[in-house]
């Protein structure tokens, strides 16, 4: 096993990436925020000073280092001024708050199916280059990371979910909390007043609202 941190520079790095990165996706269990969808979005420009963790296998006639198996990427962010802590880690964020400024949850690196065991040591290959801020990751992770030192938890929050094969065989809001529908109510009233409000399955991954009638609020346009 071969666990290496690259710098990404031009854009064939990029290209090589993304190429990568959904390979492996096919090869995961994981998460649409460990999915190229959202960290590659814009990454080219947002990320600063990226840093890819990579962990691959030898194979016999494969290119390169062999079969990808994890993948992370970081943004390295310095330490404030007159500060000698060590430079930060942020794993698929920037570490700027209006870039960040969507909640990410389900996050980690990506695996292949089955490697579970990648997890420590490629959170330790990152920690040799500076503090690692993990954002909405799981206790697996988490844990993971408390046993390279020391591990800090900043925030701990609940990921609120709805069974939607549930949800379709009785009247949704009637099981939530008398607040809970209220606060949905007055949310809908005041969408609302600014234009009729209108829900649309899309027909395939290609759907366009060109080719269909879909009335959208003019401050949403």
């Amino acid at each position: 096993m071969r666990i290496e941190l690259v710098h990404l520079r031009s854009d064939s790095d990029w290209a090589m990436l993304q190429a990568a990165w959904r390979a492996l996706e096919v090869q995961s269990d994981g998460s649409f925020f460990q999915s190229w969808s959202w960290v590659g979005c814009r990454a080219r420009e947002r990320f600063t000073d990226p840093l890819l963790l990579r962990a691959s296998e030898a194979e016999a006639g494969a290119p390169g280092g062999g079969r990808v198996t994890g993948l992370a990427l970081f943004n390295r962010t310095a330490p404030p001024l007159g500060r000698t802590v060590l430079p930060t880690l942020w794993l698929h964020e920037t570490g700027r708050r209006g870039e960040d400024s969507v909640f990410i949850e389900h996050n980690g690196p990506l695996l292949a199916r089955g490697r579970q065991d990648l997890l420590r040591p490629m959170l330790a290959a990152a920690l040799r280059r500076g503090r690692l801020m993990l954002s909405g990751v799981s206790d697996e992770v988490r844990a993971a990371a408390a046993s390279l030192g020391r591990c800090h938890v900043h925030t701990t929050r609940p990921a609120p979910f709805v069974r939607l094969e549930a949800a379709g065989t009785a009247d949704w809001l009637a099981g939530l909390s008398a607040s809970t529908r209220y606060q949905l109510r007055r949310s809908r009233r005041r969408y609302e007043a600014a234009g009729q409000l209108v829900a649309q399955r899309a027909a395939d991954p290609a759907f366009d609202d060109d080719d269909d009638e879909l009335d959208v609020p003019d401050f949403l346009k």
